[in-house]
């Protein structure tokens, strides 16, 4: 039997808050909630456009955690877990990113 490891909104922004609130506005502190979090995933997705990097998994991140705020159970889990692999493929741009200014 293999067993699935839960996913929360709050670890989902402990580990990514800080490289995304740096690429969101170096100045602004790391988001503590997740309406905050998707926000500063929306203001990551037009900081990488402005440079002609690839916003997609960026912006499907956003996308599933909006949705996973509003359900629960296996839904949320799923919706979670996506926003974790798109964060994940994100992780590399937000270091380039970084990297750049």
């Amino acid at each position: 039997m293999t067993t699935t490891q839960t996913i929360t909104l709050e670890q989902i922004i402990d580990r990514y808050a800080k490289p995304v609130a740096f690429v969101a506005d170096k100045d602004e502190a790391p988001a503590t909630e997740i309406g905050e979090f998707i926000d500063q995933l929306y203001a990551v997705s037009a900081a990488l456009d402005l440079v002609r990097m690839d916003t997609d998994d960026v912006d499907a991140a956003a996308t599933y955690l909006a949705d996973a705020r509003t359900s629960t159970g296996n839904e949320q889990q799923v919706l979670l877990a996506k926003a974790e692999q798109h964060l994940a493929s994100a992780w590399d741009l937000l270091d380039e990113y970084a990297q750049m200014v």
